[in-house]
């Protein structure tokens, strides 16, 4: 299976409508999440609290990261990762899979402890199609730093 990671800044502001990222699977093709890692490239003293959600839709993306293939092939990763939109992502209420604090002068990473522990996009018809990374608390908005790590 292909490795893919995609990095990207964002503004962090708290919402629960529009998220820092989201992951997206296609109708055959889903992903799994097995590392995340956050940051700021700023100094000021602020907290966060952050969330990942599942979404019921993509919406409509403006901006959007590729997946860069971390092995030896050349593949294409066939997951989009948006960090903007037209049209938010709808997100599922009470659907956090994973939910951390953070300083921002902090980093966090987290992996998956087996890859029965990965996070997964939705695939087909399924009810859910993908994982949105959320800025649920925040103190005062400064840039954060994202990076995930998948395969599909």
């Amino acid at each position: 299976m292909p490795n893919f990671n995609a990095s990207w800044n964002a503004t962090n502001t708290a919402s629960a409508t529009v998220p820092m990222g989201a992951m997206i699977g296609t109708a055959a093709i889903g992903g799994a999440i097995y590392e995340i890692n956050t940051g700021s490239d700023a100094s000021a003293d602020n907290a966060v609290k952050y969330s990942i959600m599942r979404t019921t839709s993509q919406g409509t993306t403006s901006a959007t990261v590729t997946g860069n293939d971390v092995g030896q092939g050349a593949a294409t990763a066939a997951c989009t990762v948006g960090t903007a939109w037209n049209i938010n992502p709808t997100i599922t209420a009470s659907s956090q899979l994973l939910q951390w604090a953070q300083h921002q002068r902090g980093t966090f990473r987290w992996v998956a402890y087996d890859y029965t522990k990965m996070l997964r996009t939705g695939t087909g018809p399924s009810t859910f199609k993908g994982l949105a990374l959320m800025s649920v608390v925040v103190s005062s908005a400064f840039n954060a730093v994202f990076s995930i790590e998948w395969e599909e």
